[in-house]
């Protein structure tokens, strides 16, 4: 069990080690059909050093997700504390093992948010999600924690390209 020490550092001290950090990731989509709600859009994904050190914590505050085939999906981002296989994008979830039940006790997961909403910006669409307060943290002897992007929703037509989405993962850091 984690414990925390109110008393090691002052709030000025606290404060200042605070890092609040903008991670840009590309995951691989899938392109040349359209999604269907339940499908996997990306497969767990890295987000390297979304903690200050091993085994550490972060609060997630914000994702932007920019589509530059002006596409949009609603779709769920599920963060794990290790490396999932959900299957392939723009199939099915295929979450291997004999339960989800164990699958989500081995995964170790950390909580989800839904990305519903997005601008048309002309040539790209965007999607803010602010003020998530979602609690991180990463399995020992790492700084990375994980994701997969699932469509709660069909998308608006091809992706076009396997690179088409990007995610801008705001974290705070402590």
């Amino acid at each position: 069990m984690a414990q925390t020490d109110i008393y090691g550092a002052s709030v000025q001290q606290k404060i200042n080690r605070m890092d609040v950090d903008l991670i840009t990731l590309i995951p691989t989509i899938s392109s040349g059909s359209t999604d269907a709600d339940g499908d996997l859009l990306f497969d767990a994904l890295e987000i390297p050093n979304a903690v200050a050190v091993n085994g550490g914590s972060s609060l997630l505050h914000s994702i932007g997700v920019f589509h530059k085939a002006a596409k949009t999906v609603s779709f769920d981002i599920i963060f794990f504390q290790v490396t999932q296989d959900l299957g392939t994008a723009g199939a099915a979830i295929t979450w291997g093992g004999s339960s989800e039940t164990t699958n989500a006790d081995n995964a170790v997961i950390l909580g989800h948010t839904s990305v519903t909403s997005w601008t048309d910006l002309v040539d790209v669409q965007v999607a803010t999600k602010t003020n998530i307060g979602l609690a991180l943290k990463a399995a020992a002897g790492t700084k990375s924690i994980y994701c997969a992007g699932i469509c709660r929703g069909a998308a608006s037509g091809d992706h076009g390209a396997a690179t088409n989405i990007d995610l801008r993962i705001g974290v705070i850091k402590d």
